[in-house]
């Protein structure tokens, strides 16, 4: 008997990749998408010789294909489709009546699943336009409000880290004179899930007649808050009543500031690299040394090996 995972119609990562990638297929490339979406289950059974011949096309453009929507060939990309069986469900919900390991395995597919939708809908040309932007920045200002405050705590320290210049300050009117006094080198990156907090909406207006590039995280690409940003990164949008949404939502907005700062340090490496360095040592201070066998008071590290 067979033990094969059924792939969800209309929901797979197959569809993701091809609705991602098919503004620019050609007419073959448009054919071969097409004929696996017909069918995925049958697309799994066909070599990639029956598969060529049934689309009328050659086993070549069939991996040229796989290739161009993020896969090395055929048989990764069928790997996928056969390992994705509970992977994108979209209405996972806890129940009173769940055991501790249903929760957890709901709870970690709930936030894969918005990983997944973030990886898919964010739009690599205006990535790599805001990775632009922070790799040539003198400094980064962060600003949020509410869950996404912590975001931005988090991010900054991860900023700082790697030796940008990296600051975000708590107090709402030190906040507005301190974007008022950003200037063209710099950057304010903000951070609102609905595109509607006013006190980050305030720090974005005030930092961009500054002079300032702005950078927004949100998920409403048309947002009120999305007028005062030179480039907006979107986050998937919430399922409706799922008390796992704010923690979703919190891990791809910090995944979209992660990946603004390590695209900026490998666009731009000379400039952090010694920076990054000085960082490590600096966090090392604040560590008790490896062969320290209880703890005492004030007894860190003070100096670290090059």
């Amino acid at each position: 008997m067979e033990n094969r995972k059924t792939i969800i119609e209309g929901q797979s990562e197959l569809r993701s990749r091809i609705g991602l990638y098919r503004p620019k297929f050609n007419a073959t490339q448009n054919r071969i998408a097409e004929f696996l979406l017909a069918d995925e289950q049958a697309a799994l059974d066909m070599s990639i010789y029956e598969m060529a011949e049934k689309i009328g096309t050659s086993v070549a453009t069939v991996t040229r294909f796989c290739q161009m929507i993020g896969y090395s060939g055929l048989a990764e990309m069928k790997f996928h489709m056969q390992q994705q069986a509970v992977s994108l469900e979209k209405d996972i919900g806890i129940t009173r009546s769940d055991s501790v390991n249903v929760i957890k395995q709901k709870m970690m597919r709930f936030s894969e699943n918005a990983l997944h939708s973030c990886l898919m809908d964010l739009n690599n040309d205006a990535l790599e336009g805001a990775i632009d932007i922070v790799g040539k920045a003198k400094r980064i200002m962060l600003t949020a409000s509410g869950s996404a405050g912590g975001v931005t705590h988090t991010a900054v320290g991860l900023f700082m880290n790697m030796g940008f210049d990296a600051f975000m300050v708590s107090d709402q009117l030190l906040q507005l004179r301190t974007a008022a006094n950003l200037g063209k080198d710099d950057v304010l990156i903000a951070v609102s899930y609905d595109g509607r907090a006013k006190s980050t909406g305030d720090a974005m207006m005030v930092a961009q007649k500054a002079g300032a590039r702005v950078i927004l995280v949100t998920s409403l690409s048309d947002s009120l808050l999305s007028r005062h940003a030179d480039i907006v990164l979107l986050t998937p949008a919430r399922a409706a009543g799922n008390a796992m949404n704010i923690t979703a939502t919190a891990l791809c907005q910090l995944s979209i500031l992660q990946l603004l700062m390590i695209g900026a340090v490998t666009r731009y490496y000379d400039r952090f690299h010694e920076k990054s360095r000085l960082q490590l040592k600096i966090s090392d201070l604040d560590r008790y040394d490896m062969k320290q066998k209880e703890i005492t008071v004030n007894a860190v590290r003070s100096d670290t090996e090059n």
